[in-house]
């Protein structure tokens, strides 16, 4: 029977099929983004966003923020009222922190 051999059994290369005039660059690219945004759409619940850097008063930005003298401040510090930090010689204040503590004052817990 005779029966007919295709190309690559006669070890013969086809003519490459030219899907469109990207380079392999272009290719690579459109690629990657694509999944990229498959990944970051299907993991977007599980990937949690960067940690924000905490952000510190001095001691007088701190009395300037709660309208107290720095002895007063000194006070609040001492009796707990807001934590301070110590860096080397300086005390800082988180400013969470201070926001926090103005709230409670002004709703009369401190």
């Amino acid at each position: 029977m005779f029966q007919k051999k295709t190309q690559m059994e006669n070890n013969i290369i086809p003519d490459p099929i030219i899907l469109s005039q990207f380079s392999l660059q272009d290719w690579e690219t459109a690629i990657d983004n694509s999944i990229n945004t498959a990944f970051e759409k299907h993991f977007k619940d599980f990937i949690s966003p960067p940690p924000q850097a905490e952000k510190f008063l001095t001691r007088k930005e701190t009395a300037d923020k709660l309208n107290v003298s720095l002895p007063t401040l000194n006070e609040y510090t001492k009796k707990g009222i807001i934590n301070g930090y110590r860096f080397g010689v300086r005390v800082l204040y988180k400013l969470s922190e201070i926001e926090a503590a103005l709230t409670q004052m002004n709703y009369g817990h401190v």
